[in-house]
């Protein structure tokens, strides 16, 4: 009797896996094809914006109050979808690393353990019901974000922190968080959060976007010795990271 119970369990443990893994594979499919899509309508922006400015440069009475005024929105234009892009940059590596650790979650084999005399079978259903909400909170606040719905998202994220505060996705939420207040421009609290992913999962694969984005920010506010520190901090500890990259342009910048 026993044998036959433990082996339902494994065959509905293994059952609900495979669908599950199945539709992770889409969602992070759709996802990634969203971000890209959304990632090209904004560089076509920047580059048509990049165009009219040059335009615009090349006319005559440069000085004039009229053009200086159409200079300065479209400078501001440019700024905007840079940050818009960057948000989009960092939901496409997302996505990506979502999709590279897919393989080895479909070939883990779940754990199923015997039902032991001090573990009911509402323990067990309350805990995967736990995990489940969680991770449907933090699935409907990513779709926020990706919809540039920054508010929402941002509660959402932090909602699923208060729940899982050191899960898997725990370090991905907080700098989504403090993405949120980047694209909206409130750079001091985009900081906030972006230093908080270094002090709280220091070990997250989150960081190096982490440490960029902090030091984007800190641009932003103005702090140019605390950017570039941040910014060399990031290019020693992952000298081989897309990251790196972007922050030795970025220090080039600032000198």
């Amino acid at each position: 009797m026993k044998a036959r119970l433990l082996a339902a369990t494994l065959i509905a443990g293994y059952t609900a896996f495979g669908c599950a893994t199945a539709t992770s594979v889409r969602e992070v499919k759709q996802d990634t094809a969203t971000v890209r899509t959304q990632l090209e309508a904004i560089r076509d922006d920047q580059r048509r914006i990049a165009q009219a400015l040059v335009k615009l440069q090349s006319l005559v009475q440069q000085s004039s109050e009229e053009m200086v005024q159409m200079r300065a929105e479209l400078k501001l234009e440019l700024d905007r979808l840079g940050r818009e892009a960057d948000v989009i940059n960092a939901r496409l590596q997302d996505t990506d690393q979502r999709i590279s650790r897919l393989p080895s979650k479909i070939q883990a084999v779940p754990s199923v353990s015997l039902p032991d005399s001090t573990r009911t079978d509402n323990t067990v259903q309350g805990a995967q019901t736990s995990a489940a909400d969680a991770k449907s909170l933090y699935d409907a606040a990513y779709q926020d974000l990706v919809k540039g719905q920054y508010s929402l998202a941002e509660s959402g994220f932090q909602q699923y922190l208060q729940m899982v505060p050191n899960g898997e996705l725990s370090d991905n939420a907080l700098y989504w968080i403090g993405e949120c207040h980047y694209a909206q421009q409130q750079f001091d609290q985009a900081a906030l959060a972006f230093k908080d992913v270094e002090r709280r999962y220091p070990e997250g694969d989150k960081l190096p976007a982490a440490l960029l984005k902090l030091g984007y920010s800190q641009i932003a506010l103005g702090q140019q010795n605390s950017a570039s520190a941040t910014l060399q901090d990031l290019v020693r500890k992952y000298p081989f990271s897309n990251e790196a990259k972007l922050a030795q342009d970025k220090i080039r910048e600032l000198r």
